[in-house]
């Protein structure tokens, strides 16, 4: 797989309470077990959901009373898509169905999480405001390439107006916190080569994931942003 994405994503044990309880505690399918019990309790997957079926089939477990563990000796190999089209296509569909599935688990009507971690694990995110007097459905997680993706943004508005002092300056505190934010974290033993390379990658995987979070929030009438990885 090209990104390690689940052999040091948790730690050993029992998954923990995440700090808000909008946030999913899960498995992903490719290396679960699931013991029969659990599945005749609550009836088994979801086959309506094309997405993010083993969040829910994991929520529905923890609210029948049963626990989550992770064993690091348990292994598979996961094989991986064939592409990077396929790859991006996989994310903006991540995206666009955990619309659906974070809308029905949310705990407030409003909600936004902010986590600049490097890879940002759920039980990372904490949240920022958390409100139900606010009648729109909101629910927007904020990462390091939230920030990213705005000061861009800002920077090419900038460049469009011809304001090109504002634009160096936005791109340059883009690079700056992404640089930051990476070169503090495990993945500055890559090296500035392959480090380069995977935050690119990295960025088109989130802005397709962006994209499909903000699709699939119209879709369930909610505004929903979702950074991916």
């Amino acid at each position: 797989m090209m990104i390690p994405f689940w052999s040091d994503y948790f730690d050993e044990g029992y998954l923990r309470e995440p700090p808000s309880g909008t946030l999913l505690r899960f498995f992903p399918n490719c290396n679960m077990a699931v013991r029969r019990q659990v599945l005749e309790e609550i009836g088994g997957y979801d086959i309506e959901r094309n997405a993010g079926e083993d969040a829910d089939l994991c929520q529905r477990a923890l609210g029948r009373g049963w626990e989550l563990y992770f064993s690091r000796r348990a292994e598979c190999r996961h094989e991986s898509r064939p592409n990077f089209r396929s790859l991006t296509r996989q994310y903006y569909l991540y995206g666009y169905h955990f619309a659906a599935l974070y809308r029905r688990y949310r705990s407030r009507r409003f909600e936004v999480l902010i986590s600049f971690d490097a890879r940002p694990r759920n039980s990372n995110y904490h949240a920022l405001l958390q409100t139900s007097r606010i009648p729109l459905p909101v629910l927007v997680f904020i990462s390091w390439f939230s920030v990213f993706l705005v000061l861009v943004a800002t920077g090419m508005v900038l460049l469009a107006a011809g304001v090109y002092s504002g634009t160096l300056a936005c791109l340059s505190a883009a690079l700056l916190f992404l640089f930051t934010i990476f070169w503090r974290a495990p993945f500055r033993k890559l090296g500035i080569r392959k480090l380069t390379i995977y935050l690119f990658v990295t960025c088109i995987i989130n802005s397709a994931c962006v994209t499909g979070s903000l699709v699939g929030g119209i879709r369930n009438g909610i505004l929903f942003h979702y950074p991916g990885i």
